[in-house]
């Protein structure tokens, strides 16, 4: 009998925003795709009602929801295909196959959808007149 270990690089551990301080939820960062693939293929043993998903930032959750629009036609559609959306270099990647039989995964044109374009970063610069690295001095009394 083989064992094999694996180490996962994982970057950084996070809760989601804005919540109260008992999670139901966790994100987890991975310095490598490989990694969470791994993860991801052992997800579909888990228990019912339990997951792991693909997590997006807000800033590209319209172009997200655009695709899994798009992902959701080809699976109710005529054709009825299985579908997954994954990131890509430069925009997420919807890959379709037909449910039955033994074909590959092939790449679905996003085409149709509008173009992909990023919020604009808004700067977190302090007020002004200020400096961010101010030293601030304090009386005990």
């Amino acid at each position: 009998m083989r064992f094999e270990i694996r180490y996962f690089d994982i970057v950084r551990v996070f809760p989601p925003a804005r919540t109260p301080v008992e999670w139901n939820m966790l994100y987890a960062e991975f310095a490598d795709i490989s990694h969470s693939d791994l993860i991801l293929s052992f997800a579909r043993h888990l228990q019912p009602g339990k997951q792991v998903s693909l997590y997006v930032p807000a800033r590209l959750q319209p172009r997200f929801s655009a695709v899994n629009s798009l992902a959701h036609e080809f699976r109710t559609g005529p054709k009825q295909c299985k579908t997954r959306v994954e990131y890509g270099i430069s925009d997420f990647i919807l890959l379709i196959k037909p449910k039955h039989g033994s074909h590959s995964w092939t790449y679905a044109s996003l085409s149709s959808l509008p173009s992909f374009q990023l919020a604009p970063i808004v700067s977190s610069s302090p007020p002004f007149g200020r400096s961010r690295y101010e030293k601030k001095t304090y009386q005990i009394t």
